[in-house]
């Protein structure tokens, strides 16, 4: 099965900021053999509808979106999951997946330890 993943996160008014996210998209599609692509929530553009539409334009069949989100606030819980369940009705030979936000993983705990000494 062909699969596609979409890291979405909430985007900015300031380029610089995402920029920084668009640098951290394409080194995670470096890393991946499925073809990764960014979204934004506001502010900036692709939005997640936008880059699901680019996935679809090659056959994908399942799309796993990760929110690039700190904690579970309601972008992430809610908001993803409403423009998610849409799409899913829209495409419905399509699989969609959402991840868990950033934390509470445990490698957090690490490059906390890490800003603190540093």
């Amino acid at each position: 099965m062909d699969k596609g993943i979409v890291l979405i996160t909430h985007g900015s008014k300031r380029k610089k900021s995402n920029d920084v996210f668009l640098d951290l998209v394409s080194k995670i599609d470096e890393r991946r053999e499925e073809k990764v692509l960014p979204a934004y929530m506001q502010f900036s553009e692709p939005a997640l509808e936008d880059s699901v539409n680019e996935l679809l334009k090659s056959r994908i069949e399942e799309i796993v979106v990760v929110p690039i989100f700190l904690f579970p606030g309601k972008h992430a819980t809610r908001d993803i999951a409403k423009k998610v369940e849409k799409m899913d009705k829209q495409y419905g030979d399509v699989d969609f997946e959402i991840r868990k936000t950033i934390a509470p993983h445990e490698k957090l705990l690490d490059i906390i330890d890490d800003r603190i000494d540093n």
